[in-house]
């Protein structure tokens, strides 16, 4: 069984409250009767302690930090460190040599240093700062291929592919990619090729039923210029609809006469953007 840790304590607001003196006090705050915490639970926001740390204690992301998350925080700290009075220091950087690496997550977490230093040409270096870490972290966001499982334009490498990606986002949008372009994941991919399936489905209604094709070859042709006169259309009925629906709308729904004078004194053509901003056809009563 492990030792029972013996804690230090002073008095203070009329009560007893534990005094931390040294990393053994945090590596064993699971042994501290939960009776003698003066808090149980906090916010993650509002508090003079660094943002990304509380986000990261906060385990199950619901914006408050219980007793079980911050004990499994301090666990998971003071394992990776040879010496836990090291967390009472708050030092700027971390040596490389206060990394445990008698464990295999120290040993993968003093690889990630060393790792980090070097892509950040500080080799030889002998500590890790949070400046380091940041900084590798922005660098390795903005690589094409930073493990976040989006593709976007720049990390496809085929001509073919590339073109593909951006198909896929003018189709059905992007995801957001760490580096801060517009690329695509697994579910935008699935989002288009089932149009696409969808669409070829509809391709083949359309060659095996005559009754979806009423003009022969002509019916997209049909389709087209009716798609280029239906805003005019709609246009025209909304008005008449509004005619009725109060008579005293109908003249302001018409063009007024000093507009057809000003097109009078002009060379018309049906082109002119003029002629294409005038209504159908007027409102009749």
């Amino acid at each position: 069984m492990e030792d029972h840790h013996a804690f230090s304590f002073f008095r203070a607001g009329g009560f007893e409250q534990v005094r931390f003196e040294s990393g053994a006090d945090l590596a064993r705050l699971a042994q501290l009767d939960q009776k003698l915490w003066v808090a149980l639970a906090c916010p993650t926001k509002g508090l003079a302690f660094e943002a990304r740390t509380l986000e990261l204690i906060d385990s199950n992301k619901d914006g408050r930090i219980r007793a079980p998350e911050l004990i499994d925080a301090l666990s998971f700290a003071t394992a990776l460190i040879k010496n836990p009075d090291d967390l009472l220091h708050s030092p700027k950087e971390l040596p490389l040599a206060a990394i445990n690496d008698a464990n295999d997550e120290g040993k993968n977490v003093l690889e990630a240093a060393r790792a980090i230093l070097e892509s950040l040409g500080k080799k030889e270096a002998l500590a890790v700062s949070v400046a380091d870490m940041s900084e590798a972290v922005r660098t390795f966001d903005a690589r094409p291929f930073n493990g976040d499982g989006v593709v976007t334009v720049l990390s496809a490498q085929e001509d073919e592919t590339k073109q593909l990606v951006q198909e896929i986002l003018d189709c059905v949008g992007g995801a957001p990619d760490k580096s801060g372009q517009a690329g695509i994941d697994a579910n935008k991919v699935n989002e288009f090729f089932d149009h696409v399936r969808d669409h070829a489905a509809w391709l083949k209604k359309g060659q095996d039923d005559p009754s979806t094709a009423p003009l022969g070859e002509k019916t997209a042709q049909a389709y087209e210029a009716l798609a280029a006169i239906r805003p005019k259309v709609d246009d025209y009925f909304t008005r008449c609809r509004l005619a009725a629906f109060d008579e005293r709308a109908q003249a302001a729904l018409n063009p007024e006469e000093k507009e057809y004078a000003a097109l009078a004194t002009k060379d018309l053509v049906t082109t002119s953007p003029e002629i294409q901003a005038l209504p159908l056809a007027p409102v009749a009563k």
